[in-house]
């Protein structure tokens, strides 16, 4: 739908009631549009409205049928949330996946992002870039602003040559 087109827009600019604006429309239309609850997950978690966030993480996942487009999202705010145990759930969750099907680095750097272990985070990074993983050019989104004054992290953002976006939604200072 275009208004979940917008709102991810929105959301990638830091304009994060706007974008919540616009997906309670797109619900209300569509209930059970995963992509459209997942997006406000995503705006009131960056928008340090975690608690808030995890419903709507969770509706996604439960609609998509956990896919591994949402499912490390929901792992990322329990983290942040303070509920490491849930987080590493979701952890090993991706690791028993990974045995019968692919899953992305960065899907696992998500997750250690929202636990807020660096190192482990970086690690994945360095892993997708070492892929080629096409999602290498997210790494302005939000899911990575914990990240951003890393020595590791601002190599990769160079090797890759995207901009980093900053917290406070400025691109990174050189």
């Amino acid at each position: 739908m275009e208004n979940a087109g917008l709102a991810w827009s929105l959301i990638s600019a830091r304009r994060y009631a706007e974008a919540r604006e616009r997906l309670q429309r797109v619900i209300e239309l569509d209930p059970d549009f995963a992509i459209a609850h997942w997006l406000l997950g995503e705006s009131y978690a960056f928008d340090n409205r975690v608690s808030e966030s995890l419903s709507y993480y969770q509706r996604a996942v439960e609609l998509s049928g956990e896919s591994l487009f949402f499912v490390p999202s929901l792992g990322w705010a329990y983290g942040l949330n303070g509920d490491a145990i849930r987080a590493r759930e979701i952890l090993a969750e991706l690791s028993e996946r990974s045995n019968r099907e692919y899953v992305s680095p960065m899907a696992f750097a998500i997750v250690y992002s929202g636990l807020g272990e660096t190192d482990r985070a970086l690690d994945f990074l360095e892993q997708a870039f070492e892929e080629r993983n096409g999602t290498m050019i997210a790494l302005g989104y939000p899911f990575y602003d914990n990240l951003r004054a890393e020595p590791r992290f601002i190599a990769l953002v160079e090797k890759v040559g995207v901009a980093a976006q900053s917290q406070n939604g400025r691109g990174s200072e050189r």
